[in-house]
């Protein structure tokens, strides 16, 4: 999953670190602006002020490295990695993070995230060009089960991971970057072309419910079309910008596509156009997304329907008998959509689901006590 959904567990840092107050000033300006873009009143609400956790990394991560580097040969190069790891983050570029739960209808969970950070800040967890896009849920199959969708900009983030380690202090780092481009030029490939050729949208698909219905589509933006030229020397011959792949001796192929300043693949050629059934016909469905943001920088979709639990269940009394399909029996369907939205002060995340995450965590120690109560015999001796 792309590093939107991600930041929401580096962003939960600063809850601890916050306890290193901020002016008070700054801190009731930094809860203003995160706070409304959450939920108040609900089951979970939670805000970390992260105005000065840079200077406590500064503080305080150098006394921990010295301590590691007093018995290690490679002190020198493990601080000089760290200070660049540090710089291509860029904490100073956070400012606060909140995060609220409530039970929006019955049965369906709101959990909404928001990272404030300063957009002009360079880092390589913020990209501010990524493109608020129109959500077209009615492209998404009605089996779909696992659906991501996201920009990247790939040469970016190579471009300050190489300008990082060529002017970085120490040698053996700032060596790595001119070894990577010899060996890849080597090959006849110019490193930073190709980087730049993935800059776009990422599609991840998977549908089905059965073995036999299963089928992923993976999409890789190829804006220069190098992407394609190198594939095209490990593929079967190219015909109307398409291949079909074998794998291996199983009669299955990837049908791989060349259109557009993209790259297709999938295992199943349907899932190239357009479904006539779609999620956008499942009621169920557009109840969750009418509560999200009808345009994002991303989306996630995750769906484990009843007949996937009951094809599992089947699975393991074969192979482990009553005992292991017992487990199934503990095990609920489960469904989430998720956005991202760039903003032009921060990252926001909506995730809509079956499920509350405030409570997941007791929900699922207590799905674990039951399963493994299944596994204890029973003792009579007390």
């Amino acid at each position: 999953m792309k590093k939107h959904f991600l930041l929401s567990a580096f962003a939960a840092c600063g809850l601890s670190l916050s306890a290193f107050a901020a002016p008070a000033s700054v801190v009731k300006a930094n809860f203003a602006s995160a706070a409304k873009e959450v939920d108040l009143g609900g089951e979970y609400f939670a805000y970390g002020d992260l105005t000065y956790t840079h200077d406590i990394i500064n503080k305080k991560l150098p006394a921990v490295i010295n301590k590691v580097a007093k018995s290690n040969s490679d002190a020198a190069i493990i601080s000089a990695a760290v200070d660049s790891i540090l710089r291509l983050i860029n904490v100073k570029a956070f400012k606060a993070v909140a995060y609220s739960s409530i039970e929006s209808a019955p049965g369906i969970y709101t959990a909404k995230g928001f990272l404030l950070a300063d957009m002009r800040e360079n880092s390589i967890l913020l990209d501010n060009t990524a493109q608020n896009t129109a959500i077209d849920w009615g492209s998404l199959p009605a089996d779909t089960r696992l659906a991501y969708k996201g920009h990247v900009n790939l040469a970016r983030v190579w471009q300050m991971i190489y300008r990082e380690a060529k002017f970085n202090r120490n040698p053996q780092i700032r060596q790595l970057t001119g070894k990577m481009e010899n060996e890849i030029a080597s090959q006849g490939v110019d490193i930073h072309s190709i980087m730049a050729a993935v800059n776009g949208d990422v599609e991840i698909l998977v549908t089905g419910t059965t073995f036999q219905d299963a089928a992923i589509k993976i999409v890789v933006p190829d804006q220069n079309g190098l992407v394609a030229e190198q594939l095209q020397k490990f593929l079967p011959p190219v015909r109307n910008n398409q291949t079909m792949l074998p794998i291996g001796n199983t009669g299955f192929f990837v049908t791989v596509v060349f259109a557009d300043g993209k790259v297709i693949a999938t295992t199943n050629p349907k899932l190239l156009k357009r479904p006539v059934y779609s999620l956008a016909d499942n009621a169920a469905f557009r109840a969750y997304t009418t509560q999200l943001p009808q345009q994002a920088s991303e989306y996630l979709v995750f769906d484990i329907p009843q007949e996937m639990l009951d094809l599992g269940r089947a699975l393991a009394m074969q192979q482990g008998g009553e005992k292991a399909a017992a487990i199934f029996d503990h095990l609920q369907p489960v469904s989430a959509v998720a956005a991202a939205e760039t903003k032009h002060n921060g990252i926001k995340s909506t995730i809509i689901s079956n499920f509350s995450f405030y409570q997941l965590p007791l929900q699922l120690l207590t799905k674990v006590a039951e399963i493994s109560a299944d596994f204890v015999p029973a003792n009579n001796n007390y």
